[in-house]
C-alpha cells in the first residue's frame, strides 16, 4: 500500500476480510484552505424594521463560492448567528475548507414608550370620574394595552384619588407605570 508513491504498509485479503498492516507513517502534503469567518455583534432598540448580521471573511474563496449564514430578526430578543456554510450555487462545499468561525449576536432591546399622565381636577357630578393618559414613542402598527387602577376606590365623591396607569401587551415594548392624582372638587352652588 502506498500514498503519494511512498510505501506505508501492506494489505492482505483472507476469508473475505481485508487486513491492513501499517509499517510507516505518512503525512500528506494535502491540506484544506483555511478560512476564518467572523460575525460582529450588534445591539439596537426595537424600531419595527429587520436587522441582520452577515458573515464575512478576508480569506480567499474558490471562484463561485460564497459564505451563507448569519441572522436576521425584527422583534425584541437575543439572536445568535447560525454556523456558516460555504456554497457553490446550491451545493454545500463547506467540507472543502478548514473553517474557523466566531459567533455573533444580534440583540434587539425593547422600546420604552413615553407615558403622558398628569394630575387632573374635576368638579363633582355624582357620577364616577376618570382620568386618561396617553402614550408616545410607539409605532403605529403596535398595540399597547393601558390599564388604570384606582386602588380599590370609586372616584365619585369630593376628594383626592391616587390613580396608577400601567402598560402591557406588546413584547417589543417595556411595560411602564405612572401615577397621577384625580382631585374632585365641590360643585358650585
Amino acid at each position: 500500500m502506498s500514498v503519494g508513491g511512498t510505501i506505508i504498509g501492506s494489505a492482505t485479503k483472507e476469508n473475505n476480510a481485508l487486513t491492513i498492516k501499517k509499517t510507516k507513517s505518512y503525512i500528506s502534503a494535502f491540506s484544506l484552505p483555511k478560512v476564518s469567518i467572523s460575525a460582529f455583534s450588534l445591539t439596537v432598540v426595537y424600531s419595527g424594521i429587520s436587522y441582520a448580521i452577515d458573515l464575512g471573511t478576508n480569506d480567499p474563496l474558490k471562484p463561485g463560492d460564497a459564505i451563507e449564514g448569519g441572522v436576521t430578526a425584527k422583534n425584541a430578543g437575543v439572536y445568535k448567528t447560525s454556523p456558516p456554510k460555504i456554497m457553490r450555487g446550491t451545493e454545500d462545499v463547506t467540507c472543502e475548507y478548514a473553517l474557523y468561525w466566531r459567533e455573533g449576536t444580534l440583540t434587539i432591546r425593547k422600546k420604552s414608550p413615553t407615558v403622558n399622565f398628569e394630575n387632573q381636577t374635576k368638579v363633582y357630578t355624582g357620577s364616577e370620574q376618570t382620568i386618561v393618559g396617553s402614550l408616545s414613542n410607539v409605532l403605529n402598527s403596535n398595540t399597547i394595552n393601558i390599564t388604570y387602577n384606582y386602588n380599590g376606590q370609586s372616584p365619585v365623591n369630593v376628594g383626592i384619588y391616587q390613580v396608577n396607569m400601567e402598560t402591557s401587551g406588546d413584547s417589543n415594548y417595556e411595560d411602564v407605570t405612572a401615577s397621577a392624582t384625580l382631585t374632585i372638587t365641590k360643585a358650585p352652588v
